[in-house]
């Protein structure tokens, strides 16, 4: 149960980061 909870908040920063990093 821990691995999905903590897997899906770093996935939506894994994504959020590249988008950032894109923008420089």
């Amino acid at each position: 149960a821990w691995n999905k909870l903590v897997e899906q908040p770093w996935k939506i920063m894994s994504i959020g980061l590249r988008n950032w990093a894109q923008e420089f």
